[in-house]
């Protein structure tokens, strides 16, 4: 099966005001493109993966707008409607701009042997309008707030994908979806095709009518859905090597209220059908994983293990009969900290295997 990817992450627009602006979402954004490209992940080449965030990703030696330099050519809006062009860093893409993507994503799936899966991937802010039964908006680079220009609708987005071309339709939003009193429909800016209704499946970030957050509390920050999301498809699998979507549906709502504490969110999964024939992804883990193991603990001590964005692994643990604490999902070669429930750091430290750690 041959992969494609359409990612967005905007923090900043320009047509809001700077409080209203987000922090973690083009982090979210080039850490969902890294896993999409990665050949034990998404699986997407380089020529079907198209990436846009604003502002560009921090830069490397080897990539000057970070994940953003990665992407495929988009289309150009000029007088010559074949030419293609790098993503624009100085701004965030308008909804014509993903508009015409789609329908030349559309054609070039259509024209190449198939089947075809394509991941879509926003993150930023979102909406959810009165009409067409709630539809979650994207918000993108020329929203004003007024009237509907700036919304990507994206259950219109997926029926028209769902329609030509692909043969699998994966949807992954990680953006709000709070209610306003709208008094006009969505945009109608995309046509069904002419192909049949095919699989499909939308993870959103939270229920209707309810906020998507970030965290930590202070900088550098992440949307808990994409920090849950990501975490699941690189080291998540079951007994036969898959990762099925009811799995990483159970995973994601799992994680999310550890990582945000006192804010409520529940992260939501529609696949048609329910379940998949198929796992989502098969083959192994990304990263590989294994316990921590602290020896030594005194009797009546609950540790807490936390990782790099400072966001807790599980729920705190007690000494076991044998004085031993072992916490489960981390990543060797990651940072984490051993905590007290009290807060109290005990030992921050690089995670090398499942060598007994000091920490007593």
């Amino acid at each position: 099966m041959a992969n494609w990817a359409i990612i967005v992450g905007i923090n900043e627009y320009r047509g809001l005001p700077e409080s209203d602006w987000l922090h973690g979402a083009v982090a979210d954004a080039s850490d969902f493109a890294d896993w999409a490209l990665h050949p034990q992940g998404g699986a997407v080449d380089a020529d079907k993966a198209f990436i846009w965030t604003f502002p560009a990703p921090p830069a490397t030696p080897t990539e000057p707008h970070g994940a953003m330099s990665l992407s495929a050519p988009w289309p150009d809006l000029g007088s010559v409607p074949s030419a293609t062009r790098a993503p624009d860093a100085t701004r965030p893409p308008d909804a014509v701009d993903i508009v015409a993507l789609v329908e030349m994503v559309k054609d070039l799936a259509y024209a190449a042997p198939g089947p075809h899966r394509i991941y879509v991937f926003f993150a930023g802010h979102g909406i959810q309008i009165t009409g067409r039964d709630g539809e979650t908006c994207f918000v993108v680079g020329d929203y004003k707030g007024v009237a509907n220009f700036g919304l990507i609708p994206c259950d219109a987005l997926r029926g028209t994908l769902q329609t030509t071309g692909f043969e699998e339709v994966v949807l992954f939003l990680d953006c709000c979806r709070t209610l306003i009193n709208w008094r006009g429909q969505a945009p109608n800016v995309f046509v069904d095709g002419a192909g049949h209704q095919v699989r499909y499946a939308v993870g959103r970030a939270a229920e209707r009518q309810k906020m998507a957050f970030e965290f930590p509390a202070q900088p550098p920050k992440r949307g808990a859905f994409t920090k849950a999301l990501t975490e699941a498809l690189r080291r998540k699998r079951d007994a036969n090597g898959g990762l099925t979507l009811g799995d990483l549906e159970l995973y994601v709502q799992g994680r999310v209220p550890g990582l945000l504490g006192s804010n409520l969110q529940l992260p939501q999964f529609e696949p048609d059908p329910r379940p998949w024939p198929h796992p989502l992804i098969t083959g192994p883990a990304i990263d590989p994983v294994s316990r921590v193991v602290i020896p030594g603990v005194p009797a009546g001590v609950r540790l807490q293990l936390f990782d790099s964005n400072d966001a807790p692994v599980g729920p705190p643990q007690p000494a076991a009969v044998d004085g031993y604490i072992r916490f489960d999902a981390a990543v060797v070669g990651d940072m984490y900290s051993v905590r007290r429930d009290t807060g109290e750091v005990l030992k921050n430290f690089r995670h090398e295997g499942e060598a007994p750690l000091d920490v007593f």
